[in-house]
């Protein structure tokens, strides 16, 4: 009981890092491309942190109608200045297809 009570407690933790975003880096000008059987995600990141990233990666993960994480995507941008919007390009390794919302996450940055 104890195991599985742990297991339930990792997965809930997940789906709340999952779900959340951090809104000192808006998202704008989303869309998602489907050609050939990739999916290309184009957007634009804004820093509204009080801090410049030499380096930044992000996670923008995207949710179906019910909430469930569909995919997700890495986002790097450099010389990220406070205030700076980044535009990009990544291909998904999976369809995307059936998104409905997004959020975005700091990975990591220095």
């Amino acid at each position: 009981m104890k195991k599985l009570a742990t297991s339930l407690l990792i997965v809930l933790m997940f789906c709340t890092i999952a779900l959340a975003t951090d809104e000192r880096f808006p998202l704008s000008n989303i869309t998602v491309l489907s050609s050939a059987g990739v999916d290309l995600v184009q957007g634009e990141i804004t820093n509204n942190s009080a801090r410049r990233f030499t380096v930044a990666t992000f996670t923008l993960n995207f949710f179906d109608e019910n909430d469930s994480l569909i995919g997700s995507v890495l986002v790097s941008a450099q010389n990220f200045a406070v205030g700076s919007t980044v535009t990009f390009n990544v291909n998904s390794e999976r369809t995307l297809s059936g998104w409905a919302t997004y959020g975005v996450q700091l990975r990591e940055g220095f």
